[in-house]
């Protein structure tokens, strides 16, 4: 849009000299010619170069104004016509720039998506078991936002955009790895203590320190229960004489009254003296002891 012709406007007490009639009507027919419905990007790109132009015609009118009111009082039919034609070329520069913030917001929504779609690609390249875990911190929108603000131009927004997603891209490498490396320790697991890793979609995401200290832990105590239970196996029998004492007053139900049936353990460990021990289970055995369903109470003193 080429410069306008200078304003100019002489005044004492009656308009003595103006060519704001030809500067106005110079300016309504370039505001008429002006495209509101902007399309392709060299629409965009026109348009704002109007604005620019529009904003200094709006200048110039109001210091034209500025300058007829320092002139004269008795103007007031210029006036008028000075701001209606001020506020024309104001409402077209706002229809102008309404468009163009739209327009930015929706290349910038395009953007920030197609950096997402690339993150997702990324992830969808990486080994199934990688991809059933938590991706929030790869995907989280307000980090490409983050990136985005600021950005006024195409080429600076897509350079950030871009540089985000290498740097995910990156992040996600990595963890794929430790990933892999985590399941292969996994993997090497004795047969006999897998059973105790059933919740592998959480140990894969730990660091392969915490890894092998959570696997290092649960063998261990694994192993010392299986001790502890053999142990008290031995001890058991090895104080047959002291279960009669400790198991006075009601005989044991016959085994072989679940003949037929599947066999249960309820284990109750107390911390009591010896006396109230055999109270409590006397009373048990007189409680339950009738059942056919059981086949004995026993009481045992449990090793130090």
């Amino acid at each position: 849009m080429r410069a306008m012709t200078d304003l100019t406007i002489r005044l004492k007490g009656e308009v003595q000299a103006s060519n704001f009639e030809e500067w106005k009507t110079e300016l309504i027919a370039r505001l008429r010619s002006v495209n509101t419905e902007l399309v392709r990007d060299e629409d965009f790109v026109r348009a704002g170069e109007q604005v620019k132009a529009l904003k200094n015609a709006e200048s110039t009118l109001k210091e034209a104004k500025q300058s007829a009111i320092a002139q004269a009082a008795d103007i007031q039919r210029l006036f008028g016509s000075i701001d209606a034609v001020a506020e024309e070329t104001r409402q077209v520069r706002l229809a102008l720039e309404r468009q163009i913030k739209t327009r930015k917001r929706e290349i910038k929504e395009q953007m920030v998506e197609g950096a997402i779609n690339e993150v997702h690609a990324a992830i969808a390249a990486q080994s199934l078991a990688f991809q059933t875990l938590d991706h929030g911190r790869f995907l989280d929108r307000r980090r490409f936002e983050a990136a985005a603000k600021g950005k006024s131009t195409g080429s600076t927004l897509a350079k950030a955009l871009e540089g985000l997603v290498r740097e995910i891209e990156r992040e996600i490498g990595e963890e794929g790895l430790r990933v892999a490396d985590n399941i292969a320790i996994l993997d090497g697991i004795a047969d006999e203590y897998r059973m105790l890793f059933q919740d592998r979609e959480q140990l894969i995401q730990l660091s392969k320190s915490d890894l092998r200290l959570t696997i290092d832990k649960r063998i261990t105590l694994f192993n010392e229960d299986a001790a502890a239970r053999t142990a008290s196996g031995a001890v058991s029998e090895s104080e047959g004489v002291e279960q009669s004492e400790l198991n006075p007053d009601v005989p044991e139900v016959a085994q072989s009254r679940a003949a037929v049936r599947d066999r249960y353990h309820i284990t109750l460990e107390i911390l009591a003296t010896r006396e109230q021990a055999i109270e409590l289970a006397r009373a048990i055995r007189e409680a339950y002891g009738s059942d056919e369903a059981v086949e004995s109470v026993r009481l045992s003193r449990v090793p130090e």
